[in-house]
């Protein structure tokens, strides 16, 4: 199948392999055109037909006014719509060879000829003969040269015609290394072989090295976290078996008394005077005599009289009675008392009659007179302000006596108040006072030998778990200590929590090492080879310049960078 493209410039036809078109002079079509980038796009033949594939343009390749994706072949159709910059070309595709007016086929081996359209104008398009496409190659990337072709355009005698096509002189010429003219020869040969192989350019793009790489590294980071005792003893230590001097000594502080007097809040009262009243007896069924007694009534205070009397049956009598308890308590109503008794000759006897008992009148005149009481609260709320402040105090001080060297047990620092008051609780008094005092107690021993053993040990189980290449980064954190009851050979048991973060560290033989690992390697490839080695945790890569996203094949030219991790950080 043969194919041209048709605008306004003319007609070019398509040949077997690669028309390159761009504003350089090395392109097989030449648009001088602002908006057309030196290597704006390619037409490569294969199996199904022509493809177009944009190069990266800045301005874009149009299909039918639908802007292509970079690097990404498009099959074309009869009559499609191409643009370029201000050109606009028409795909036409053909069963038989193509002929132009004028000219012989471009079989038998002979070129054809183009007739360039007389609205040709500065900005207009020239066909490049071969021998420019195979002396110049692309000086940026991703425009790169990939097979020599043999149209040539033969512009019309015209002085404006010729001026627009002109060889590229040998000044602009730029001489292609050895190395990518095996490349570029590589390439000529995969498209030769895989004519029908239409994804191949952005598969090219991704295999050709960039010029720089920056790979970022996260490396590999463990914390360790391990508790150990030490024993502190009496006699020489053996550090081999962890154990430091014994070096207890007991500190102790009590703070000067402090008082505090409050107001009692207890209320109570107490009954001074007596109520009095009278007391009627009345219906007595027999003759018997009543003794001086207390008459219960319907509450907690009875009424009483003081003198004893004789009532014949039938006989009322009304005599003075008082309440039996002092205070408003035995202020009763009417009928306070009302009631019929039965009487006995005697105690276990049976009755011989009854008689009505009832104050027909209110008892008055009881009076109470009030007091005041300590409460248990009036003496805890006098103790707990300077017991607070004074604890505060002897902590202090303890802090004081304590060494730079030294450390509080966890079991260390007892504070106990002392208090004493003038009065307990419900005593009467109107006010009472609190003295207090606060007594701390507590054992020191010498910390900085049984911390530095544990840091040791720590440096020591990270170096053996972890292995050589790993380093402490951040602090270690070594916990508050708690200290057992000595023993019976006076033996001390010091129990320490400590951690740590230990981070891979890569050296300077091992970038190199990783460098050349990856020369040149896709940036799949690479990064998969990098996540492999031993210390790398994530990994990211980037690629600038040259003529494709893949690795460049100096080591030189690959720069690492490693992520900081954060370590542990002490409070104290």
């Amino acid at each position: 199948m043969e194919a041209t493209l048709q605008s306004q410039f003319g007609q070019t036809v398509l040949e077997q392999g690669v028309v390159t078109i761009g504003s350089t002079p090395e392109s097989r079509v030449v648009l001088h055109d602002a908006r057309v980038s030196p290597h704006h796009a390619i037409i490569h033949s294969t199996e199904q037909g022509y493809t177009i594939t944009d190069w990266g343009s800045s301005e874009g390749t149009f299909v039918n006014d639908k802007r292509l994706e970079a690097f990404v072949p498009l099959l074309l159709m009869a009559g499609d719509q191409i643009r370029i910059g201000e050109t606009m070309f028409t795909y036409e595709a053909h069963e038989g060879p193509v002929l132009v007016p004028g000219q012989e086929s471009s079989f038998e081996g002979k070129s054809t000829v183009l007739v360039a359209s007389p609205r040709q104008t500065a900005s207009g398009a020239s066909i490049q003969p071969p021998s420019a496409l195979l002396a110049h190659a692309p000086s940026q990337q991703p425009d790169i040269l990939l097979a020599p072709l043999t149209a040539n355009l033969v512009p019309e005698a015209t002085p404006l015609q010729q001026s627009s096509v002109q060889p590229p002189s040998k000044e602009r010429r730029w001489k292609m290394s050895r190395r990518w003219r095996l490349l570029v020869l590589i390439a000529l040969l995969i498209l030769v072989i895989g004519g029908s192989m239409p994804f191949f350019v952005p598969w090219l793009h991704l295999v050709l090295p960039a010029a720089r790489a920056a790979v970022t590294i996260t490396p590999v980071s463990q914390q360790m976290y391990q508790f150990y005792n030490i024993a502190a003893v009496k006699e020489t230590p053996d550090p081999s078996q962890h154990q430091v001097p014994l070096q207890m000594r007991l500190i102790s502080y009590t703070t000067p008394e402090r008082s505090l007097k409050v107001a009692a809040t207890g209320q109570g009262a107490e009954g001074v005077t007596e109520a009095i009243g009278t007391l009627t007896f009345s219906q007595a069924t027999a003759n018997f005599v009543i003794y001086a007694q207390s008459f219960a009534g319907n509450g907690g205070v009875g009424l009483a009289i003081d003198t004893s009397f004789t009532i014949n049956s039938g006989q009322t009598i009304t005599l003075p009675a008082h309440a039996d308890k002092p205070g408003t308590i035995g202020n009763v109503s009417v009928d306070y008392t009302n009631y019929v008794s039965n009487i006995a000759s005697g105690p276990g006897q049976p009755s011989i009659g009854s008689i009505h008992i009832e104050n027909t009148v209110a008892f008055t005149g009881g009076q109470d007179r009030a007091y005041t009481f300590v409460q248990q609260s009036d003496i805890d709320g006098a103790t707990n302000s300077p017991v607070t402040q004074l604890t505060s105090d002897a902590q202090t001080a303890m802090q004081q006596q304590i060494h730079t060297n030294e450390a509080f047990a966890d079991n260390g620092m007892q504070c106990t108040p002392h208090t004493k008051a003038n009065h307990q609780a419900n005593d009467r008094a109107s006010d009472v006072t609190v003295t207090v005092s606060v007594t701390c107690k507590a054992e020191a021993y010498d910390v900085q030998a049984a911390r530095s053993m544990v840091a040791d040990w720590l440096k020591s189980d990270a170096t053996s778990q972890l292995g050589t290449h790993y380093a402490l980064v951040g602090d270690m954190v070594i916990g508050t200590s708690q200290v057992s009851t000595p023993d019976e050979h006076g033996t001390v048991t010091i129990a320490f929590v400590a951690q740590g973060t230990w981070t891979y560290q890569f050296s300077e033989t091992q970038k190199q090492q990783l460098a050349q690992l990856i020369e040149g390697k896709p940036l799949a490839d690479a990064r998969t080879l990098l996540l492999k080695q031993e210390g790398v945790k994530k990994v990211s890569i980037s690629t600038t310049g040259g003529w494709g996203a893949a690795l460049p094949t100096s080591t030189g030219d690959i720069k690492f960078t490693l992520v900081a991790v954060p370590g542990l950080q002490a409070t104290q």
